[in-house]
């Protein structure tokens, strides 16, 4: 695809999402995540490693609480390998970085309870002593609820994210979080 299809589709995009964010708050989320992960790599993606992980990730987005909130998502997970990694042994400190874009929609608008969360996000596995950082492309699919104590929310989340990377390496995650919401603070 041309570059200047990809910039006018992005500035389409943005404008559409603006047009109707300007409505929302500016906010910024935080949820920490408890990963299990299945690292799958090799030519013919044979070879498996399982390992865990936990990392924090960030939402910089407009929000309408407690029914749409769109914006930038921001991450790291932090993955312990043993000094284990694919294609080599390293160090044990193996971090996957992540940047894109998150939505939360609640099912049902202004009441809290259950709610979904999608993303799309380039990502970046560094091992440090085993290889240089690979990078790639994942999706995020989550579903959650969300209990409202006065101006406090308190989220809790089961995802499934997908990562594909260079060097034919593929990492699937189950990823419940959990997430402290201050609503009129923050």
């Amino acid at each position: 695809m041309n570059w200047k299809y990809r910039w006018i589709g992005t500035l389409l995009f943005l404008g559409f999402t603006f047009n109707t964010a300007h409505a929302y708050e500016f906010k910024i989320r935080a949820r920490e995540h408890f990963d299990q992960a299945k690292l799958t790599y090799g030519e013919q993606g044979n070879e498996e490693q399982q390992v865990s992980g936990i990392g924090p990730t960030l939402n910089f987005w407009f929000e309408d609480p407690y029914a749409n909130s769109f914006g930038l998502a921001w991450g790291m997970t932090y993955l312990n390998t043993n000094g284990i990694t694919p294609y080599g042994t390293g160090s044990k400190d193996t971090e996957l970085w992540s940047l894109g874009i998150e939505g939360k929609h609640y099912f049902v608008p202004k009441s809290g309870g259950f709610f979904a969360r999608w993303g799309l996000s380039s990502e970046s596995l560094k091992t440090y002593d085993a290889f240089e950082a690979v990078k790639g492309t994942g999706t995020y699919l989550g579903l959650g609820y969300e209990i409202q104590f006065s101006r406090i929310g308190l989220a809790f989340e089961a995802a499934k994210r997908q990562i594909k990377l260079d060097r034919d390496l593929t990492i699937d995650l189950q990823s419940p979080s959990i997430g402290v919401h201050f609503y009129g603070y923050l």
